[in-house]
């Protein structure tokens, strides 16, 4: 049976090659990073979220931890000074928030208990490779919709500010 654990880091590794993708067009502009390095941050997005989907081992977990880390202190500041978009999903603008701050810290979490369970060789951390492409493409699906879930969360929160103005 696969675990709660390996599915948490299946769904935040997914995240991150739907994250990566609209960043290695080039249009993105992501905030606290120069103009040119959006693309290799998109294809290091990909990257680690691929090596954590193809093969959960520990180092592959301590790189996915690690990239959600950087993205949460890039989220903090852009919180702090109220960036009008966080760059995270494409080139719709997405305001930062709170609900993208703990989303990157429940994956960074995820990632750092997957790596503990996978050094520690624990078997019931790893689906079997069946169960692992059920889990892979659910995970994608997963991250897709909360992707979008996180752009739209951010578009209520203007139309609602907006119309407390307008009353």
């Amino acid at each position: 049976m696969t675990s709660v654990i390996w599915i948490a880091s299946a769904v935040g590794a997914a995240l991150l090659v739907v994250a990566g993708i609209p960043k290695t067009s080039g249009a993105v502009s992501v905030p606290f990073i120069p103009s040119g390095m959006a693309r290799p941050l998109g294809v290091l997005e990909i990257g680690v979220g691929a090596w954590v989907l193809v093969a959960p081992e520990t180092a592959a977990l301590v790189a996915m931890a690690a990239m959600y880390c950087l993205l949460a202190a890039s989220l903090s500041v852009a919180i702090l000074r109220r960036e009008p978009d966080c760059g995270c999903f494409g080139v719709e603008p997405v305001k930062p928030g709170i609900t993208h701050l703990v989303v990157n810290v429940a994956f960074a979490a995820s990632a750092v208990a997957g790596a503990a369970a996978a050094s520690s060789g624990l078997t019931w951390f790893r689906p079997d490779p069946n169960e692992r492409v059920l889990a892979v493409a659910l995970a994608l699906l997963a991250a897709v919709m909360l992707a979008e879930l996180l752009s739209t969360g951010a578009d209520l929160r203007t139309i609602r500010a907006d119309l407390r103005r307008q009353r």
